[in-house]
Formats: structure tokens, C-alpha cells, sequence
């Protein structure tokens, strides 16, 4: 089982982290941030989908914003990141799954 949090090698030159759904204000919204930022979305979600054609996840490109102040203005970094998350039919039967986000 993989480690939450932890990056995986994929040996080339790329890092995978798996971590455990976060949504602020008991709502639909995801909390992305972390100690001195947060990650924004960038433009619109698309779907993949499986051999068969069905839709299996969404994945969603994200923007890192440095904050380094409560009351300051946020600065836009070159960090780039892919979110991949399984729709709700794929994670049903497997609780291991659910709210996990790579």
C-alpha cells in the first residue's frame, strides 16, 4: 500500500503523491493548501476514460500560489501539477480508494 503523502519515483524524473481528500467548509469545495501557498485550478477539468469508453476519473491541472502573509497578495509560480481523481462509481467497492487523489 502506498504511503499518503510520500512521493513515488516513476523514474522519470517525475514524482507521484497520493493523499486523502480534504474539503473545506463541509462543502464541494477541495482544499489545496499547504505551509506557504496554495494550489489553484487552471482552466477546466477533463475526463478519461477507459479502453471500453467509459469515464473513469478527471483530471485537473493545477498552479501553485506562493502566500507568504495572511493579508498579502498572492504570487503565481512555474510550478505545474496534474490531479487525477477517480469518479465515485470507481472507488464504491473499494474503501481504500475513496478520497484518495494522486
Amino acid at each position: 500500500m502506498l504511503e499518503p503523502g510520500l512521493a513515488q519515483d516513476s523514474g522519470h524524473e517525475k514524482r507521484y503523491f497520493f493523499t486523502h481528500l480534504e474539503k473545506k467548509y463541509q462543502g464541494t469545495n477541495i482544499n489545496r493548501q499547504v505551509p506557504g501557498g496554495f494550489w489553484r485550478k487552471t482552466g477546466s477539468p477533463s475526463l478519461i476514460k477507459n479502453k471500453a469508453g467509459n469515464t473513469t476519473a478527471r483530471k485537473t491541472s493545477l498552479t501553485y500560489y506562493e502566500k507568504d502573509r495572511t493579508y498579502a497578495q498572492p504570487e503565481k509560480t512555474n510550478w505545474l501539477m496534474k490531479e487525477y481523481m477517480l469518479l465515485e462509481k470507481q472507488t464504491q467497492n473499494n474503501p481504500m480508494m475513496k478520497n484518495l487523489r494522486c
